[in-house]
């Protein structure tokens, strides 16, 4: 996995997905992709093509989602995610996997209409494992998505130094059959080693 603020990760392996997990104005500011598509930006558009290019998988922007908003900004994020997903099929012809994300399980079947036909999707970890009311909400998340969806995968951006956290957010998933797929990305990577660091000093 790669941050798409992060142009040379990109084509690491040529597996390489590109995602979303930053701070939403590093992606999302006055330049950002869905500004170039709503307004029709051709020159920013040209940009995004030519920085994209050769990127074979993506995942749906994480257009930060917050329980204290009212619904209408929540649905609008989630309607940026999906405009900018379908740019990234018809302009440069790469697989694009949806990112779930709700801020509440009450209101993850929004979040979920319309992805009846998807076998695949993503689901990011960071931020939720330290704090167990957020480790329960995505367990909650996790229970109803897969239940809503007949997914053969999820795939997860994680940044712990061990699976432990996953092992346990998507045990569900993997008693119902999905395949829970952990690839590397740079803060993972970072974070394991820090812990073989620690672990060789004692």
């Amino acid at each position: 996995m790669a941050l798409s603020g992060y142009p040379a990760q990109y084509h690491k392996t040529p597996l390489t997905a590109v995602g979303y997990w930053e701070y939403d104005e590093g992606f999302d500011g006055y330049e950002g992709l869905y500004n170039a598509i709503y307004y029709d930006r051709e020159d920013l558009l040209e940009r995004y093509r030519n920085r994209y290019a050769g990127v074979r998988f993506f995942f749906t922007p994480d257009y930060s989602q917050f329980g204290e908003v009212n619904d209408i900004e929540e649905h609008y994020r989630l309607l940026k995610a999906r405009v900018v997903g379908i740019w990234l099929v018809m302009e440069l012809g790469a697989v694009v996997i949806p990112f779930i994300t709700a801020p509440t399980p009450d209101s993850i079947e929004f979040a979920l209409d319309g992805l009846e036909d998807c076998s695949v999707v993503a689901f990011s970890t960071k931020g939720y494992v330290n704090d167990p009311v957020e480790r329960g909400i995505i367990k909650e998340l996790v229970r109803l998505t897969v239940d809503k969806l007949d997914l053969r995968a999820i795939v997860v951006y994680d940044v712990c130094s061990t699976n432990a956290a996953v092992d346990d957010i998507f045990s569900y998933a993997r008693e119902k059959g999905i395949e829970i797929v952990v690839p590397a990305n740079a803060l993972k990577e970072r974070n394991i080693a820090r812990r073989e660091e620690r672990r060789a000093k004692q």
